[in-house]
């Protein structure tokens, strides 16, 4: 399973473990609601949660691009606020905050070699990404964000950047009930795949029928 052809798309979509005071992760739950919902035409999406551990993603996600050689990588964590977020970019250092094992990454960097870049960028359009969705659901809080947190989620972003050339994106979602659903966050997060999926085709010059 992978991107073996140009008509087909296939996405890795992360989500989150538990961690402090999440004994589980809506992250986790918005991906697998995610996956309840109806395919989106020429789009294989493959689910998996990451545990929050620095070591473990660090690991991982070369290994999620290497067996599945996906278009796209999509990550999905719980962030502290009342909407939706986008994340544009990641950055390399500054990561102090101990994971769930209590282990902070080497020199609190993503790629501690010397010729790491600073701050990485996804390929996306992030701005029509939220005015797609706006427009799909006016009722929607989302908006891009540029500070993914120096946490697990903008660590395995950065990762996911490098290793993807950009092909990435990180998507916060907040907590339940604050005040989306589950239900609703899943179906947030399928119009983010679907226009995700919408840009992918159109750098291709390719066409497709979005339900």
């Amino acid at each position: 399973m992978g991107s073996t052809s140009t008509d087909q798309n296939t996405i890795v979509l992360t989500g989150f473990g538990p961690f402090q005071g999440h004994k589980v992760n809506v992250s986790w739950l918005a991906v697998q609601e995610c996956l309840k919902l109806p395919p989106i035409p020429l789009c294989d999406i493959i689910i998996e949660e990451l545990p929050v551990n620095y070591e473990y993603v660090k690991r991982r996600i070369p290994e999620l691009h290497k067996k599945y050689n996906p278009n796209m990588m999509v990550h999905v964590g719980v962030g502290l606020c009342h909407k939706l977020e986008i994340e544009e970019l990641a950055c390399n250092n500054g990561y102090l905050k101990p994971d769930v094992i209590d282990e902070l990454p080497r020199n609190h960097c993503c790629n501690w070699k010397g010729d790491a870049t600073d701050e990485l960028k996804t390929q996306l359009d992030v701005g029509e990404i939220v005015r797609a969705i706006k427009y799909g659901d006016p009722g929607l809080e989302i908006e891009a964000s540029n500070d993914a947190g120096r946490y697990l989620c903008e660590f395995t972003y950065y990762l996911s950047l490098d290793q993807t050339k950009g092909n990435s994106l990180f998507v916060h979602v907040p907590p339940v009930g604050r005040p989306y659903d589950v239900k609703q966050l899943g179906a947030a997060l399928r119009a983010v795949l679907v226009e995700v999926n919408r840009q992918r085709n159109s750098r291709l010059g390719q066409k497709q029928d979005v339900l």
